[in-house]
């Protein structure tokens, strides 16, 4: 399963998926968030597992710091409660281009 999060200024960020048990889409407006900087726009789509696993560090977070760029790893800055930072930054996920028999002649 799949996470698409959509950034847009002005807008806020759309984070969405779909699977076997359906689909999902959660809108939070940019008036929501503590703080934004959005530029333009921007989106990507991650693996749910690797998410879920990363985001079990939110209940002992005060803050976390999304950064998002098309086509680049997903960076989250956890604050901890107790003191200090924790960093990930999650790879997207690349859908496999289809080659054909000439394709694989030009490697």
């Amino acid at each position: 399963e799949i996470l698409n999060i959509n950034a847009n200024e002005g807008k806020g960020l759309i984070f969405s998926s779909s699977g076997q048990i359906g689909e999902m889409e959660y809108d939070l407006n940019e008036e929501d968030l503590i703080e934004s900087e959005l530029q333009g726009s921007s989106s990507g789509a991650y693996s749910l597992t690797f998410l879920k696993a990363i985001l079990k560090i939110a209940s002992i977070t005060e803050k976390l710091e999304i950064a998002l760029k098309t086509d680049h790893p997903l960076k989250m800055n956890f604050d901890l409660l107790e003191g200090g930072k924790l960093n990930y930054f999650l790879a997207p996920r690349v859908e496999e281009e289809e080659f054909n028999e000439d394709d694989m002649d030009e490697f």
